[in-house]
């Protein structure tokens, strides 16, 4: 009776995980142009030496830890919906795997697999980093921000990321172009362009087996653009 939440829902997430990118933007750029020297030296009439704090990473860590969460929620709701058009029991009269003659061919099917391996890392990689706190230098820094972790954690999440929204894409143009047998004058101007762009890059429809990471490489190639 309903789309299934990785459809119905995903503007909701999406409009979260934005609204939080543009959050985490304003956080970073007050962080790049603070001072975090430490101590600080303040002079007017005269100058002073002040021992300060804002050197500390905790803000950068923050973002860090829930940009990997919010990523990580879009690339899973993508991950769910590469899954339903390959599934011949949810994708609406499509044949199995995007393929038109199963059997020997397994079509796009490994490519889930590796969109739902990739999303697993980032299942894992999504945990804070932040809270895992531990004291050094002889006790006197004994709460550390951790945000190094955090960052280099939120790099992978966002590779992860973009090679899963490649693979949607890839699966979503196979689809589109079986269902209509190519002719693309009935979608909306905007989504054929991008699909029309899709196209000169990827040779589409599939027929049969073949080695899909090139294709998927060139529409990360194009994501990243």
């Amino acid at each position: 009776m309903q789309d299934a939440y990785s459809f119905r829902c995903s503007p909701k997430v999406y409009g979260i995980a934005y609204d939080f990118i543009r959050y985490a933007e304003d956080i970073l750029l007050k962080e790049i142009n603070s001072i975090t020297d430490n101590p600080l030296i303040l002079c007017n009439d005269d100058c002073r030496v002040v021992s300060s704090g804002h050197f500390h990473g905790q803000p950068v860590a923050f973002i860090a830890d829930c940009l990997a969460i919010a990523i990580t929620h879009i690339a899973g709701i993508s991950e769910r919906r590469i899954f339903r058009l390959l599934d011949p029991n949810l994708n609406r009269g499509l044949p199995a795997f995007l393929i038109p003659e199963t059997g020997f061919d397994s079509g796009f099917m490994i490519t889930q697999y590796v969109a739902a391996a990739l999303q697993s890392i980032n299942n894992i990689l999504s945990h804070p980093s932040s809270i895992y706190s531990l004291p050094t230098s002889a006790n006197q820094e004994d709460w550390n921000s951790m945000g190094m972790n955090s960052a280099l954690k939120l790099l992978e999440v966002i590779d992860n990321f973009k090679r899963i929204v490649a693979t949607e894409i890839l699966c979503a143009s196979q689809a589109i172009l079986l269902r209509t047998g190519g002719d693309l004058s009935y979608m909306a101007t905007k989504t054929r362009e991008i699909l029309e762009n899709i196209l000169r890059h990827v040779d589409l429809p599939a027929l049969e087996d073949r080695y899909f990471k090139e294709d998927i490489d060139k529409i990360e190639k194009i994501i990243e653009g």
